[in-house]
């Protein structure tokens, strides 16, 4: 999957905004609905993403500004037939990491209530948001609700990521449980630039360790730069709130921007596990 600008000159994507739209007038009552139209996402003000796996496009959402500290998430659609293949989550992050990167304190949204909604609050919620006041010009309903998920204090300064001084280096073999769990496999070959980066890897490892669902990791690198870090969750929701944490996000974008020459990031779920050499026959 790859994030773009969407094209509002685009069939595919006019189609699917229509789609989003349709769906938000048959499930919200009369008045309730604040979608935008196509027309409304070419302001200056909006900027609109699609997610595309070769040819197919796979969900649309959009960041609207709302003033200096706070963006708006707009106009979040999955196609219909690719409904859980992870496109939306992988959507909202790309937009949170866009978000930071614009120095917004905060990311809000505007949403209704009943069964059409529930995955996409089950979604937001799995990222951090919680419901607040209304926000924006928005007026509160019994309908509508308002999450918001903030992504650094509301002041000039930035956060304080990491305690390095507390950072742990992990070494030695993850002690995991009997499978099934899950693996999330990373692996890069740094630049040349790569001041910073053993601090924020060791403290990247303690912030895991914290974490809900969290069993274990073994990382290590060569003098060829190239590394692997493998750390193992106990369920896939696990996984995705990890993800969702801003200081590993902050991590990821400073390892985008500075660290990474390439990388490559796989999950897989562990069906079973072996250990050795004592007490295993080959064959």
């Amino acid at each position: 999957m790859i994030v773009r600008a969407a094209d509002l000159s685009d069939p595919e994507v006019l189609a699917l905004l229509k789609d989003h739209l349709a769906g938000m007038h048959a499930h919200s009552p009369p008045g309730s609905v604040h979608a935008l139209e196509p027309e409304a996402l070419r302001t200056p003000d909006v900027s609109l993403y699609s997610v595309w796996e070769g040819d197919a496009l796979m969900a649309i959402g959009a960041l609207k500004d709302i003033d200096a500290t706070t963006a708006e998430i707009k106009s979040m659609r999955t196609a219909a037939a690719h409904l859980r293949r992870g496109a939306a989550a992988f959507l909202l992050e790309y937009l949170m990491n866009i978000a930071l990167e614009r120095g917004y304190h905060r990311l809000s949204l505007e949403t209704g209530s009943g069964p059409a909604f529930e995955p996409a609050l089950a979604l937001y919620r799995r990222y951090g948001f919680e419901n607040g006041d209304a926000f924006g010009g928005y007026e509160a309903s019994p309908f509508n609700q308002f999450m918001h998920r903030q992504l650094r204090p509301d002041s000039d300064s930035l956060p304080i990521l990491f305690d390095m001084e507390a950072s742990i280096v992990p070494t030695g073999f993850a002690d995991t449980p009997q499978p099934p769990y899950y693996a999330v496999i990373f692996s890069s070959r740094l630049s040349r630039t790569d001041e910073g980066y053993e601090s924020m890897g060791n403290a990247m490892a303690r912030l895991a360790e914290s974490q809900p669902g969290y069993l274990g990791i073994e990382t290590t690198r060569g003098s060829d730069r190239l590394g692997i870090t493998v750390s193992y969750w106990k369920d896939e929701d696990s996984i995705l709130a990890w993800k969702a944490d801003m200081k590993h996000l902050l991590a990821q974008k400073n390892g985008i921007e500075r660290w990474y020459e390439h990388y490559e990031l796989r999950v897989a779920k562990v069906g079973r596990a072996y250990s050795g050499p004592h007490g295993r026959t080959v064959g």
